[in-house]
């Protein structure tokens, strides 16, 4: 709907597949495979399969024996990677493109290897690696730590003597290995050195856990080893057995973890003073959460008010919390009994005033507020004190105009005219140095594309050209944001970056979807661009899949049987799911506001939240939620909702 007009690389015609391909409507340009007549509808099909996963629909659109040779052939190599019984293909192919792309032929090198690994030739990847492995091939490390392993496992020590030899790497897979073949040779001495230095340079990764079975002593590096892999319990007990004191604070942390609150306050009030300087804030922090945890509230007040009182938001908000769960004090006690210094503070026990209704107080917590230094402060104690009838004239800086509170407090300016940003297309560039990125991103890999781009505005630009060109949204968003962020003078924000920032590509696809749940599309589309970013191929670190991030226990408990991950992939089957799952929490909550919130922080905790914050002001209820995550989220949502509005109305006046 907003897609940019001009294409600088690309040249795809205005034929029913691009129109549809520029809708984002992925599984339509399939289907129109067929009529492909242009090679911009050819790439177009390709991208589409890419992105939906449907890798089979390849087979019966090109011919494998007679590929093209241009940039045609990448997505082919990347879809054939990905169809088990087509490794012979895909090998033969990719071999063409190392040929046709040096530009991207590490890369290939690398995706190359892995297949190999995959089906068991182990023998011939590592001959590949060696043929073009050097200090100098980015994606070494990530090589050996797949290969050696492999090689022990299997007690090729010739091989691993040839990879040692050659790649002195400061890489874990090198150091286990050393340590492993000193030990195969009867020299435990010289392989406790690498297993040493193992756990003391990569104590985060999982080769550190085999490494600390042939050291003796070093106990606090050992508990490092299991606390940065959640194994609290281990490094308890390993940090209980070395007097350095550097390690207590992770000590404290792994009993609070393991939720032995009891014990973490006996071991904190022994320690406390032996903590080093700068750690002691963070364990007094942890010690309050204890004793709240164990009901000890003013105990946990008293750490968390000393803290807020020093300007620490985070103890701010906590106390915030424990005053609304809890139920000790009234706005008025805590005003008369504790003293209330910070800004942040007081910003904070204006939201507990203003929950109470006790709006004169409120109003004094929010005018204290204002002397903060921190512009997300001033912005919302000023609204509040609209809200409460305060006319107080901001004192603001020119930032922060993107946070929902600035658009309300003083709207957003926008400047239409793109004269700047068209000025950047005639700015002398190097074309290799974009070459790289646009290969990328045909191939389907835009985190290695974002790699290879200069961070000059003149790249940016063309780079989000690029990016919307080839549906890559989430591409558009992050350039879009670095260029904005690259100008000297960020506001008034051309319109031209502020549709890059805030697309809309997928608008009509969503509308459809959410008029059938009976949704405001826009709030939809607004949750879809928080979740992803509007990639559909975005994978979370807890595994929540696609557009609308959602879990696989989550699709089953929707549809009642398992999902697959490519159907879970699947644009339109995603937005489906995930729209059914929203208009579930709706129903549940009654309330858009905690819908969203348990859209990211799960239904049971936005249910609870409704007992606890029982407020029918949305903005307070907003600043109510108690975890940082959930509360930025659901006002970035909100945000976007009145982004959106602006720009839906721009293109109707057009």
């Amino acid at each position: 709907m907003f897609s940019f007009s001009f294409l600088l690389f690309l040249t795809i015609s205005t034929s029913p597949i691009s129109t549809l391909f520029e809708e984002r409507e992925f599984s339509e340009v399939i289907r129109l495979r067929g009529q492909a007549e242009t090679r911009g509808d050819t790439l177009a099909i390709l991208e589409s399969i890419l992105k939906t996963k449907k890798y089979h629909f390849l087979l019966d659109f090109i011919d494998l024996k007679n590929p093209p040779e241009n940039e045609l052939l990448l997505p082919i190599v990347h879809i054939l990677e990905e169809i088990p019984d087509k490794e012979y293909e895909y090998i033969e192919l990719c071999e063409l493109a190392m040929q046709r792309f040096p530009e991207i032929k590490e890369y290939l090198s690398f995706r190359y290897i892995l297949k190999l690994v995959e089906r068991g030739l182990v023998d011939s990847a590592l001959n590949f690696f060696l043929l073009i492995g050097s200090s100098e091939f980015s994606y070494t490390s990530q090589v050996l730590d797949l290969i050696i392993p492999l090689l022990m496992q299997h007690k090729q020590f010739h091989l691993l003597d040839t990879i040692l030899r050659r790649f002195p790497e400061d890489i874990p897979s090198v150091y286990w290995a050393k340590g492993k073949l000193y030990l195969a040779k009867g020299y435990p001495s010289k392989a406790k050195v690498f297993f040493i230095t193992l756990i003391k340079k990569f104590p985060e990764h999982y080769l550190s856990l085999d490494g600390i079975k042939y050291i003796k002593g070093y106990y606090g590096e050992k508990g490092d080893v299991y606390f940065y892999n959640g194994e609290y319990k281990k490094a308890y007990l390993n940090y209980k057995k070395t007097q350095n004191r550097r390690f207590l604070p992770k000590r404290l942390i792994s009993l609070y973890r393991m939720r032995r609150y009891s014990n973490f306050i006996k071991e904190y009030k022994k320690f406390r003073r032996k903590l080093p300087q700068k750690a002691r804030k963070k364990i007094d922090i942890y010690a309050a959460y204890a004793y709240w945890r164990l009901g000890l509230h003013q105990k946990a007040l008293k750490l968390f008010l000393y803290y807020a009182n020093k300007g620490d938001i985070l103890s701010a908000r906590e106390l915030l919390d424990l005053l609304l769960k809890e139920k000790i004090l009234s706005p008025y006690e805590l005003a008369q009994n504790h003293h209330i210094k910070s800004p942040e503070l007081s910003y904070t026990m204006g939201l507990y005033a203003l929950y109470h209704g006790t709006d004169s107080l409120a109003k004094k917590f929010f005018l204290n507020a204002l002397s903060t230094n921190s512009q997300k402060i001033k912005l919302r104690s000023y609204f509040f004190l609209k809200s409460l009838g305060e006319t107080v004239e901001p004192k603001l800086e020119e930032k922060e105009y993107l946070d929902l509170f600035s658009l309300y407090t003083r709207g957003l300016p926008v400047i239409t005219s793109g004269s700047f940003l068209n000025s950047l297309l005639v700015t002398p560039i190097n074309p290799d140095s974009l070459k790289k990125f646009r290969l990328f991103l045909i191939y389907g890999e835009y985190y290695e594309a974002l790699r290879y781009l200069p961070k000059k505005p003149q790249y940016l630009y063309r780079g989000i050209l690029i990016a919307d060109s080839l549906a890559f949204d989430n591409v558009v968003i992050h350039l879009s944001l670095k260029l904005l962020n690259s100008l000297e003078r960020k506001y008034p924000i051309p319109l031209v970056l502020l549709k890059g920032i805030f697309p809309l590509s997928y608008y009509r696809k969503i509308q459809k979807i959410a008029s059938v749940f009976g949704l405001d599309p826009l709030l939809i589309h607004s949750l879809v661009r928080e979740e992803s970013w509007f990639n559909p191929d975005a994978v979370s670190a807890r595994g929540a899949i696609g557009l609308m991030q959602l879990l696989p226990e989550t699709a089953y408990r929707l549809t009642g049987r398992n999902i697959s991950y490519e159907d879970l992939m699947s644009p339109e089957f995603n937005l489906m799911l995930g729209i059914k799952y929203f208009k579930s929490l709706y129903d549940t909550t009654n309330n858009v506001i905690l819908a969203i919130a348990g859209y990211n922080a799960g239904p049971s905790r936005a249910i609870s939240w409704k007992q606890i914050y029982n407020t029918r002001d949305p903005f307070l209820m907003m600043e109510l939620i108690p975890f940082s995550e959930t509360r930025k989220y659901v006002e970035r949502i909100m945000r976007d909702i009145i982004i959106y509005k602006y720009l839906i109305k721009m293109e109707e006046n057009q």
